[in-house]
C-alpha cells in the first residue's frame, strides 16, 4: 500500500524572480504477505526541494539555485526492516546560464557542500549491520556551450 501526498508550489516576483518548492509525504508499506506493516525498501517517507532561477540580464544571465532533500530510508533486500537505515541527506546545485539568438551557455556545479552520501544500499540477507554501499559523487562540475539549427 502506497499513501502519498504531494504539493508544489512555483511563483514568480517580479519579471525576473522565480522561486519553486516541492514536498511528498509518501508512506509505503506491504499490505499482505510475511511482511505486513513493514516499509517498503528504498522510498523516503519524506522528499522536498527549494528552488530560485533569477533572470539576471535578459537571459544572457541566468543564475538558478535548488536545494533537495530526503529522508531516511530501509535498504534494499531489507524487507523485514531489520538493518541500518540509508540516511537521510540533501544537496544544493548552482547553475549560471545564458542565451543569445542560438546560442546557449551553463556553468554548473551539482552537490556544492561537497555532501558524502549514497541513495542506494543493499542489505545482507544473513549479517545484521552488513551491506553493500553505492555512494555518489561529491561536488561535480559541468560546462556546457552550444546552438541551435
Amino acid at each position: 500500500m502506497v499513501v502519498s501526498r504531494t504539493s508544489f508550489v512555483k511563483g514568480d516576483i517580479g519579471d525576473t524572480v522565480l522561486l519553486r518548492g516541492g514536498f511528498a509525504y509518501t508512506r509505503a508499506i506491504f499490505r499482505e504477505g510475511p511482511f505486513a506493516g513493514n516499509d517498503i525498501p528504498l522510498v523516503s517517507r519524506y522528499t522536498a526541494n527549494v528552488g530560485v532561477t533569477w533572470n539576471i540580464w535578459q537571459k544572457f544571465l541566468i543564475a538558478d539555485a535548488t536545494v533537495r532533500f530526503w529522508s531516511s530510508r530501509r535498504m534494499d533486500n531489507d524487507q523485514a526492516n531489520t538493518q541500518l537505515l540509508i540516511p537521510a541527506n540533501a544537496t544544493v546545485d548552482f547553475k549560471l546560464s545564458g542565451e543569445y539568438e542560438r546560442f546557449f551557455w551553463s556553468l554548473s556545479v551539482n552537490n556544492v557542500l561537497n555532501a558524502l552520501y549514497y541513495d542506494y544500499a543493499i542489505a545482507s540477507a544473513f549479517t545484521d549491520g552488513r551491506f553493500s554501499a553505492y555512494p555518489l559523487p561529491g561536488r561535480t562540475y559541468m560546462v556546457k556551450a552550444g546552438a541551435t539549427f
